[in-house]
């Protein structure tokens, strides 16, 4: 189930590990929210958000699509297009 509605993504700056980070800002109940997610670029690139938007979505569906946009917004950028 679909708790927030997204609204915005964001490049942010690298982590103090240096890892791409990236702001998503949502509508929740009326109110303006923001988690930042975290994409690792080893072997397998993945994506990984705050704690806190873990636990607000626990289980809603729509949150590996919204993963795999964060991914596909890194690529884009890392390639140019």
């Amino acid at each position: 189930m679909l708790t927030m509605q997204p609204l915005m993504l964001m490049v942010g700056d690298p982590d103090e590990s240096g890892c791409p980070t990236y702001t998503a800002r949502f509508l929740d109940k009326g109110a303006e929210v923001e988690y930042i997610f975290t994409v690792s670029e080893g072997n397998i690139v993945s994506v990984r958000g705050e704690d806190s938007f873990l636990e607000a979505t626990y289980c809603d569906p729509w949150v590996p699509a919204f993963y795999q946009s964060i991914l596909s917004f890194h690529e884009s950028r890392r390639s140019g297009a």
